[in-house]
């Protein structure tokens, strides 16, 4: 289920979250990141130790990631 809501987004900050934006950034359209936090028109991400600012208005699809490793 995607993140839309405020409180969708405060219940995954710490998580890994799959982010798909509309046009690519660094190279890539979709990214796999800890949710680090969010404000009105940001969202911010933890890519290894550096911090990732993307524009909600770029992000096509936010959503928590599953981990299919930890099921088996």
């Amino acid at each position: 289920r995607p993140l839309k809501t405020d409180r969708d987004y405060q219940k995954c900050i710490g998580q890994k979250v799959e982010v798909k934006l509309f046009a690519p950034i660094k190279g890539k359209k979709f990214f796999e990141l800890v949710l680090k936090g969010h404000d009105e028109t940001c969202v911010y991400l933890d890519d290894n130790g550096e911090e990732l600012k993307l524009e909600k208005a770029k992000i096509a699809k936010i959503c928590r990631a599953i981990d299919f490793e930890g099921l088996l």
